[in-house]
């Protein structure tokens, strides 16, 4: 194979459109589409590629990569990547962060209007004409210049949420270790402030990467911390929340509401505890799944890739 034409593997899922668009953006490469769901051939596939698109890849299967040069995350999340594995064979890694960040913030600002106007329970009984005037006028709504969001984290998705409900005059918090001193337009507070900011909160939305230390963040005291008025905001992984503590908290009225694009197993299991909850909403995580986002990501693999042809060949030039 010629020294700037790669061997690409493509073993997640994608829709025929965006498998197009990829092997468009890379039509000098070999891309190959093969899932799991055919082990022979996605082995043979996975010991020849110089390139993985994926969103998890395992030890085992890093091992077998032999000629593997580049992980590229079909993503913005390496929690499902065997990075330890990576490092030691030299495999570079990267992500296509930022590219939902449009979509996601969408996504938040969707659901916090959903809350705040209460369209599951209106919108079902307008459709059942379950309602009369009296009912209508004695639910008044609040707008979102009175309400403050919380937002846990600070990163591609999260400035873009900040920017999007900034228009809308909601009050903003930013909880994070580090602050962005450019970002004049929030109110930044550290970890140690987290009491604080839960406190003031009328929606807290999560945009955290999965790691020891934010599995399970929100438990029965960081739930504890919300305001009963609260709506939780989940896009970023499951396992960020524990699921026991958040069924008791909307079963006991603890928090108002919850909004969750993840779960810890996906799809929910049939018989999950947080089935069947009226003041919970589960999407399938789709938050970051738009036309424009899948672009971005394409637009991105060619970069990464384009970049990752260049390196090697600059150190075959060097040797």
């Amino acid at each position: 194979m010629a020294l700037g034409r790669l061997r690409i593997l493509v073993s997640c899922e994608l829709r025929p459109d965006h498998r197009v668009a990829l092997v468009e953006a890379l039509g000098e490469h070999e891309v190959t589409f093969c899932q799991r769901t055919q082990p022979s051939r996605f082995r043979a596939a996975l010991e020849t590629a110089d390139v993985v698109i994926d969103w998890q890849l395992s030890r085992e299967e890093i091992a077998q990569a032999e000629r593997l040069g580049l992980i590229q995350v079909w993503g913005a999340g390496v929690d499902r990547i065997a990075c330890d594995a990576a490092e030691r064979q030299g495999i570079e890694i990267r992500t296509t962060a930022g590219s939902m960040a449009r979509a996601v913030a969408e996504y938040v600002l969707l659901h916090v209007l959903l809350w705040e106007r209460r369209l599951p329970e209106w919108g079902e009984r307008g459709t059942r004409g379950a309602w009369n005037w009296i009912d209508r006028q004695e639910s008044v709504f609040g707008e979102l210049s009175e309400r403050t969001l919380c937002i846990v984290g600070l990163g591609h998705i999260e400035s873009e949420v900040a920017r999007v409900v900034r228009g809308l005059d909601m009050k903003l918090i930013a909880l994070r270790r580090r602050a962005y001193p450019e970002m004049t337009e929030l109110q930044q507070l550290s970890w140690p402030q987290l009491p604080e900011a839960l406190s003031h909160a009328d929606y807290v939305s999560l945009h955290l990467p999965l790691c020891q230390q934010t599995r399970g963040l929100v438990d029965e005291r960081f739930l504890e911390l919300m305001s009963a008025h609260a709506v939780l905001i989940n896009t970023s992984r499951g396992e960020l929340v524990c699921e026991q503590a958040l069924a008791a908290a909307l079963r006991a009225g603890a928090i108002r509401g919850a909004s969750l694009d993840v779960t810890k197993d996906e799809p929910l299991p049939t018989g999950s505890i947080l089935r069947s909850l009226p003041n919970l909403i589960i999407t399938p995580h789709h938050s970051g799944r738009t036309s424009r986002a899948v672009r971005s990501a394409v637009a991105m693999a060619r970069r990464h890739v384009s970049s990752f042809v260049f390196s090697r060949m600059r150190e075959r030039s060097r040797s």
